[in-house]
């Protein structure tokens, strides 16, 4: 399960990059903009991109983690909110809460720098023998040449009868792992799974909500390969030894386990990147 990304360029960059140089509102509604090294799953003030009814594309503060619409307590929706932060593609339209979402087409996108995903190294005793315990190591994806990339989302809104607000959340799609992500991911509640990383042509078909189901659909079983992604074990996400700011997804010194990293680092790795 993802729960952790970055998202790091320039407010023009950024503008740029998701086609809303040309569509700035006097009141802010649509450029939303803000940037982290880490942004956590269940935390709201996160930009998503959707499509409006004009068009346009516009950025929107989310909260990452679908709030279910009928729960009207905050602390009882986020709760739930939890096992609703990544949607399977394969199961999308058969699943309870999504399966709506898909129909009325609130499909958005997640912008990305990179994203973070751990790898389960075995700890041994005093004899040499494997414990239960497991050492977990965090590494940062990244998009090969592609300073940001997306992710497919669904999104869902959210009133707030406390704040008398609506907040807009999002799921992130996740796909079957490829080889790195299968080196990388061998823990945790879903291994062998990798966010839905999709090429750039991709994205408006994505967000078009005129576009063919069977487009849709093969945007949900696309895998991008190996060779278009980059991985590097960082330092500990949290506790003592979490890193602040750019370090956050510095390359950090794991010892003993340096030479699996590397093997891990290099799994895949076939043909020449084509760029996508």
């Amino acid at each position: 399960m993802c729960r952790h990304k970055g998202y790091t360029p320039e407010q023009e960059e950024h503008r740029q990059r998701w086609h809303q140089e040309n569509n700035r509102r006097d009141n802010g509604d649509g450029d939303y903009y803000a940037t982290a090294y880490m942004q956590q799953a269940l935390t709201a003030g996160l930009p998503l991109i959707i499509r409006n009814g004009d068009g346009e594309n516009i950025s929107v503060n989310a909260f990452w983690g679908v709030l279910p619409t009928w729960e009207h307590d905050f602390q009882t929706a986020l709760k739930k909110a939890g096992s609703l932060v990544n949607i399977r593609s394969e199961t999308v339209y058969e699943a309870k809460i999504y399966a709506p979402l898909m129909k009325k087409k609130q499909r958005g996108l997640i912008p990305c720098s990179h994203y973070f995903e751990h790898h389960q190294f075995d700890t041994f005793g005093k004899k040499g023998q494997v414990l239960k315990a497991k050492e977990s190591v965090p590494f940062v994806i990244t998009a090969y040449r592609r300073p940001i990339f997306a992710v497919p989302a669904l999104y869902s809104k959210w009133y707030d009868r406390e704040n008398k607000q609506e907040i807009i959340t999002y799921s992130m799609f996740t796909i079957v792992a490829n080889d790195l992500l299968t080196a990388i991911h061998n823990g945790g509640d879903n291994p062998y799974r990798m966010p839905l990383v999709i090429e750039r042509e991709m994205e408006d078909v994505w967000l078009n909500p005129g576009s063919p189901e069977k487009q849709i659909n093969e945007i949900l079983n696309y895998q991008v390969h190996s060779d278009q992604l980059r991985a590097h074990a960082v330092a500990p996400l949290t506790g003592k030894k979490a890193k602040q700011g750019e370090e956050i997804i510095s390359e950090y010194d794991w010892g003993a386990h340096n030479a699996e990293i590397e093997e891990i680092k290099n799994t895949g790795k076939t043909r020449t990147p084509v760029l996508v």
